[in-house]
């Protein structure tokens, strides 16, 4: 059995919306290491899934978090679950309890994000 060791690995944390998506990458101390924002297309996809592994090239020390986005993030789990197995759904409740009780109570999305939820 494989053990990740999260000292080495990128999170991937993604902001998921009907028409765009934002992903945040940072090692496990939070400091960013980038940061894109994509449209829900097939292009849009694409461009994420060649911008990972310029992140992380290890596969396996991938972590990648996805909150929100309803129905409308089919496409991109389908295409990250070929490649990729440490995915996981961010329950929006605790990330907005933990911007309430963390030590930033303003949403993390970078400045003129532009969201569409």
């Amino acid at each position: 059995m494989n053990t990740l060791d999260v000292n080495t690995a990128t999170f991937f944390g993604i902001d998921a919306h009907p028409t765009t998506h934002t992903v945040l990458a940072m090692n496990r101390f939070e400091e960013e290491k980038g940061i894109l924002t994509f449209e829900n297309t097939k292009e849009g996809i694409l461009q994420f899934l060649s911008w990972l592994p310029t992140m992380q090239v290890d596969r396996k020390k991938v972590i990648i978090g996805l909150e929100g986005g309803g129905n409308s993030r089919h496409s991109l789990i389908a295409n990250l679950l070929k490649d990729y197995q440490n995915i996981y759904e961010v329950n929006p409740l605790y990330t907005k309890q933990r911007r309430t009780f963390g030590t930033k109570a303003d949403k993390s999305d970078p400045q003129g994000c532009k969201t569409d939820s």
